[in-house]
Parts: C-alpha cells; structure tokens; sequence
C-alpha cells in the first residue's frame, strides 16, 4: 500500500495473551494526591491508601514499603476505600469507575458494577466518592456517587450525580435508593462530598445543599443541621465509633464572599440534628486576615479516636501544612503540626493534609495522606514519620518506597552514559538517576521558582554530552513552557525566557538533531510541538524560534508528534474532517518536507529505527491502531487496532522485530472503552499481542516510552500516576499467541 493513498486496512480485534511479569516502577517515591488512606483495623502494620491518579497501594510494615496493587482496576483514580468488618482480605474501593472488590488484600480486583448506571465512553458514568461498609451487617454496603475531587473532573462526569446505591450481597450487586426528590428540588443535581453510619439504618449524608439524615437504610432523606449556617457546602463527617452520636462537620461558607470562603468545624451530640461550632483552630490554619480557609478544592480531614469521641484529628486547610488535635471535643485546638515533617517534595512544595484515619482497633495508629504521599504515627501521634521516600540514602540523594504516584511528562536516556536517565515530572521538574532508578536527584538549580513546577519536554545533543536542552513552565492559562539551557549536564540552568519567537504554550517531543544536509541551517537543530500551535525549529541552540514555512509544510500547526533519528526529522499530524493526518520527514532540519505516510486520525507517537518506522495513530474508530513500515514510509501494514476506541500514546521498537505499544486505559471514561496497557506486538503475527504486565501494574497508563541505547530489549517508560519504570523484554521470545 503506497503511503500517499488513504490507509485503509480490513480491521481485525487483538487476542492478546498475557507476558511474564517484567515491569519495575524505579521512581522517587511521592507526588500525587492521597486520596484516602487506612490504618487497618485488622493488622497494626497494615495500611491502605487509594490516589487520585496512581490507584491502590498497600503496605504490611507501616508504610516503610509500597506495593502497587492495581491489577484488574479499571481505573487508576481511588477516592475511597473500605475494609470488610471482619474478613481482613475482602476490600471495596471507589473511585472514577465505580465500585471494585477485592477478597486477596488487592492483589486483584474486579468490577462490581451490576445495578450502578451503563458505563459511558465518554465520561465516568457513577464516580463513587465514599464506600461505607455496614458493621452490623456485612453483607450491606453503601455507596455515594458524587463528582471526583470535588469538580475536578466535572466535565468528565457522565451520568447522574449525588445518589446512594445500596448492596445487599457484599458488594456485587447494587440498587439506587434514594426515593424520588429525596434532596428536594430535582432541578439541579446535588453532590454528595461525604457519607456516613450512625447505627444500623440510620445515614448521615454532607451534599451540596446541606445535611440530610435516614433512618431507613438510604430510602428517605430529610434535612438536618439546626444551629448551621444557612448556606454552606456540608464537605466531611466524622462519627466518633465509641458514640454513634457525636458527629463532626466541616463545612464551607456558600454565601458570596471573598476568595477563599470561610471554613470552620462543627459538632453535633444528637445524631445531626442540632449543631454548634468548635472553638478557632490555632493561627498556622487560619489565614492572615483570621478567617479559617479551607484548601482550594474544599477537603479537610477529620478522624475521632474509636474509644474517645471527645479526641479528634484535623487537617488541611488551605495550602498550610499541619496537623490540629483536640482532646476535648473541638473546646480548643492544640497545633501538633506546624509542619508536617515531610521527605524530598516537602523541600519545595507545600502539601495540605487531605486525608485522614485513626485505626479502629489499634488507636495508637494514625495516618494521613498529603497531596504528596503519606505520613503516619505508631505511638498516637507523639512522633509522625513521612512514609513515601526512604531515610537511608546518601546526602543529595531520593529513593522511594514504592509509593509512586507522579506524571510524567517525558523520559530521555542519556545518549553517552549508561544508566543514567532523566525524567520530565509533572509538579516537581527535572530528575534524573544515573544508577537506573535506584536513586535520583532534582536538577532544577537556575530554573525560577514560577517556572519550577513543570518541566514538559528535554532532549540531549547528539554532539555534547553536557549541552541539554529543556522546557519548564506550569499549568496555568492552559499550560505555559520556557525554554532552558545547560552546559553542564543538567547541574544548573539558563533559562531562556526572552527566546524570540516561541509562542510560551506547552511544549511537547523536544528534539536536539545533528543534520547533515550542507543546505541545513545549523549542525544541531532544535525541533519542538507547541500545543495548538505546531512545530518550531531553533537553529541557535534555543535562543529563537520560528514556526515551518507554511509553504513547505502547509499542515504543519496540526502537528502533534514529533521524532527524531540519524539526522532526520520526522512529524505526525492530527486529522481533520477535510484532511487526513500525515507522517513527514525533514532531511534538512525542518527546511523541506516530504510525506511518507497518510492516515485516517491522529498521529499520536513515532519511532524510527533506520528503514523501520511505527506510528501510533489515536482514533475513537476502526481507523487508527499501530502501523508499521519496513521501507522508510514507502509502504505501511496495520499490525494492532483495538477497535472500536483507542487512545495510543507511545511506541518503540523492542526486541527482535518486536513493537512495543501503550494504550491508555480509562482515565477519561468508564472502563470498557479501550486501553490496554503495554503491549508487545509481533509484526509477523498482525493482531496478536502480548500484555506486559508486572510490579502490580495491569494496564498502566504509559504516557512515554524509549528504548534504552545500551541495554537492549530494555525500555524506559513514564507513567500519568505511577512515575517512571522499566521493562526488560529480552526474554519474551516465543510467548506470543
């Protein structure tokens, strides 16, 4: 099939049979949101901890280690987590795709979705936000389905908000119980941010539009909260176990007013019915003008000791780190935390509590979760310990524990040193190790601190080994990037922040090119996407930028990957309606273009080795998939479609005449819908394929993938939520179906 003509290719489902475990998560340790965290009520070295964006860990010596346990998730965003009462293998857990049941500790897990609404492609169908196990009867669970991170995920939500779904065989099985116009008017949906158990049937739920309560097993709800204020968003509940009817609120000020609006914690003796507000919380949680703010998405968290409903726990509010604990019912609030001690991230980046657990059984033990990993005391809070990166590495040096939760954004090996790697990381900048992922170092000195965020793209030149090249930035305005440059391996850096003729949006597929041809502008070319607004070449090591001539590469703003390869470079395009996408190679740095390739969608990721080019093309249809040509773009096979959607996110040749492909799964809609994780596709075979699958990863979200140039059959993968790993394939021969 020529490359100028339309690909159209008989399409054929992947059967896949799954790999021997090769994946090894390598990262620093920390980064993402805790969504929710344990102390196990039936083992004092146990806890669970669910992330917004890594999926479920688990831990068996108080979080001094990290398992990822994500196997058969649907989705990686965990916002609750419950223990069976008395079974201590059997786990529920909610989040973006629902409900997921566990009886092996997460080993794996498995959909319980029968009876919540049809899983959507387009969105999360029945988000979960709190699973609530019922202690007098196993056999009955609650869930509220509400909007993940409080609207985060807003428009992503596809089906109806702020019900409860009740399950009276273990979780299997569900039924919405609500009556009709059980929040009152129907005209808006209303969110649920919190549910609770007093006794038996009776529920205490916080909603967007106050407290309800019901004392029939979820089916009526009526208002409650005499003595609150008279608007606010009811946001979380803490029962005291010891006496059901103790319950603690805090909530946020609706009533129009200044950003942020005031916070404050409440407390109720008589099951919700009438309330009265807790003494102020020291001066560090308050903010400088005395109100008491909560933290931009509106979470604070609050424990009560299982044997004293007069002890209670309080964290995050606002961005101020810390800890309040009261010992007599919210009278007056002691500061145990003014900061909680933190590891590597802490060092630069400020992490609100945002989760929070006292053991039922043992109460000595506490946690919490930060927007940057976990935290816990064996002694009742009289020492805290950071439970996300180990203790015992040399100065200048992070190693994790497992609880890997970072993005990455882009992951380059070194061209001239082996085992030495650097990550683009999402939030916490540049990293790199130079023993494989066994400890890492932040390489961020130069970079200014409104700059220091991101860092999105990075390339190496090909002809010094200390030049480096990066873009750093943040994610306001819809993302904006600057370039930098270092002389000295990346130790320090010269942002060039005056570079003419960069448009300052996101950068993405950094390329650093030595080009032969005598007709190229310089001997190294610099070749960047910028989201939205296409490629731009530097041929002054980044200190100017220009967009292609439009004359030679006319589509050249709907570029949305770019590769690079002995002095070529190559450009994918996104489709459009009146145009199909294309694959482009530039011999002369980007001076003159010629298509190789054309395709029915978006060009989502290329690799070139030599005569041999993949390309991943991202489409929700039968037309995209990987293709593969073995003649420099002359002709092109199909070899993998997941039809009917798939999102493709990265590929790399492996092994052999192997092909390594991820395909995402379901971070923007229910599961279901495409994604499969890392596969390994035989091009002699079309349509067979392998899932590599390892390290408690099923089907991870692999947003960059790259071979490494001294180990061969090893890549180098970045996660969206689980950091950076590796994947050894040179044993896979003949494991293919």
């Amino acid at each position: 099939m020529r490359s100028r003509g339309l690909l159209t290719v008989a399409i054929a489902l992947a059967t896949a049979s799954a790999a021997a475990a090769r994946i090894v998560v390598v990262g620093p340790g920390g980064g993402g949101d805790m969504e929710c965290v344990v102390a196990s009520r039936h083992d004092p070295a146990r806890i669970l901890a669910g992330c917004d964006v890594g999926g479920f860990f688990f831990s068996e010596d108080f979080g001094r280690h990290w398992e990822i346990r994500n196997t058969g998730l649907g989705n990686p965003g965990v916002v609750t987590v419950a223990e069976h009462p008395l079974d201590p293998d059997r786990l529920a857990i909610g989040g973006h795709a629902g409900v997921m049941l566990s009886d092996d500790l997460g080993l794996h897990w498995h959909q319980a979705s029968n009876g919540l609404p049809a899983p959507s492609p387009d969105g999360h169908s029945a988000p979960v936000v709190k699973i609530v196990w019922d202690e007098n009867d196993t056999n009955r669970l609650w869930a509220a389905t509400g909007l993940p991170h409080d609207g985060k995920e807003r428009s992503r939500v596809a089906g109806t908000r702020g019900r409860v779904y009740r399950s009276d065989d273990g979780g299997e099985s569900w039924r919405m119980v609500v009556a009709d116009n059980g929040w009152g008017d129907d005209s808006e949906p209303v969110e649920i941010f919190d549910l609770c158990q007093l006794r038996s049937n009776s529920l205490v739920a916080a909603t967007s539009r106050g407290l309800f309560r019901s004392d029939d097993a979820g089916v009526h709800w009526r208002p409650i909260g005499v003595g609150l204020p008279c608007s606010f968003d009811a946001r979380h509940l803490a029962v005291a176990p010891s006496s059901p009817s103790r319950i603690y609120l805090a909530l946020r000020e609706t009533a129009p007013a200044p950003f942020p609006r005031e916070a404050s914690v409440w407390r109720s003796d008589d099951g919700g019915e009438t309330w009265g507000k807790t003494a102020p919380l020291p001066d560090f949680q308050r903010m400088s003008d005395g109100r008491e703010a909560m933290d931009a998405w509106g979470r604070m968290a609050i424990a009560v000791s299982p044997h004293d409903p007069d002890e209670v726990w309080l964290g995050g509010v606002w961005y101020r780190e810390g800890l309040c604990h009261s010992r007599d019912g919210g009278e007056t609030w002691d500061a145990e935390l003014r900061k909680v001690p933190h590891g590597w991230v802490g060092d630069f980046w400020s992490s609100p509590v945002v989760s929070l657990d006292v053991s039922r059984a043992f109460p000595s033990n506490i946690v919490f979760g930060t927007m940057s990993g976990v935290h816990a005391s064996e002694d009742g809070g009289a020492t805290w310990a950071q439970r996300y990166t180990a203790e015992d590495v040399p100065p200048g040096k992070i190693a994790g524990t497992g609880l890997d939760t970072l993005c990455v954004a882009d992951i380059r090996p070194d061209r001239f040193v082996p085992n030495r790697i650097r990550v683009a990381f999402y939030d916490v900048g540049l990293m790199q190790t130079d023993d494989s992922g066994r400890t890492w170092r932040r390489c961020m000195a130069g970079v200014p601190r409104g700059l220091a965020g991101i860092c999105w793209t990075l390339a190496q030149s090909p002809l010094d080994p200390e030049r480096i090249w990066a873009f750093f930035g943040t994610w306001g305005g819809g993302g904006r990037s600057v370039p930098a440059r270092s002389d000295d391996g990346g130790e320090t850096w010269i942002p060039l922040a005056d570079a003419a003729g960069w448009p300052g949006g996101v950068a993405r597929d950094l390329q650093a090119l030595r080009v032969r041809a005598a007709s190229a502008p310089a001997d190294v070319m610099l070749a960047a996407v910028c989201d939205g607004k296409g490629i731009f070449l530097s041929a002054d090591g980044g200190v100017s930028w220009r967009g292609a001539d439009p004359n030679a590469f006319p589509d050249a703003r709907r570029v949305g990957a770019l590769a690079s390869a002995d002095g070529a470079l190559y450009a994918g395009t996104h489709g459009s309606q009146d145009a199909p996408s294309r694959l482009l190679r530039s011999d002369d740095g980007g001076e003159t273009w010629e298509a190789i390739g054309e395709f029915a969608s978006s060009v989502s990721a290329i690799a070139v080795n030599g005569a041999r080019m993949a390309v991943a093309v991202r489409c929700t249809g039968p037309d995209g998939g990987c293709f593969l040509s073995d003649d420099g773009g002359a002709t092109w096979s199909l070899i993998y479609c997941e039809a009917p959607w798939n999102d493709l996110t990265a590929v790399a040749f492996a092994t052999g005449r192997r092909v390594a492909l991820a395909s995402r799964s379901a971070r923007w809609h229910d599961p279901g819908f495409g994604g499969e994780g890392l596969l390994l596709i035989d091009p002699a075979a079309p349509f067979a394929c392998a899932h590599v699958k390892g390290g408690g990863l099923d089907k991870p979200e692999i947003m960059s993938l790259v071979a490494d140039p001294f180990v061969p059959g090893r890549l180098w993968f970045g996660t969206w939520g689980n950091s950076a790993g590796i994947v050894d394939l040179g044993e896979l021969e003949g494991e293919i179906e």
